[in-house]
């Protein structure tokens, strides 16, 4: 399992590399939740995908994208919000990426 940090803004890119894949999560807020775009290289893997606590993000399997995506939340139950999303030092949403 690896630990993601984002950072507390409403849309933002992450690049990290995750079990040896080039991965672009876009992370974005509309409305009242928060949403993510994955790629790896430049095949598209999911665009729009909610976030829900627990929940795997990517639904459907790929062939591109090994593993899976969750937001854990550290203090009970609740959806992700972008203000409380764990930077790695603080807050309340863990994004976690699981080999």
């Amino acid at each position: 399992m690896q630990q993601i940090p984002p950072t507390q803004t409403p849309s933002q890119p992450l690049h990290p590399v995750l079990a040896g894949q080039s991965c672009t999560l876009s992370l974005y807020w509309r409305q009242t939740r928060l949403y993510l775009d994955l790629n790896v290289g430049a095949q598209v893997i999911c665009r729009g995908a909610l976030c829900e606590n627990l929940a795997g993000i990517v639904q459907s399997p790929s062939r591109h994208f090994n593993g899976s995506l969750h937001f854990l939340d550290l203090e009970g139950n609740r959806p992700p919000h972008w203000q409380e999303l764990h930077t790695g030092r603080a807050g309340r949403y863990a994004l976690l990426f699981v080999e």
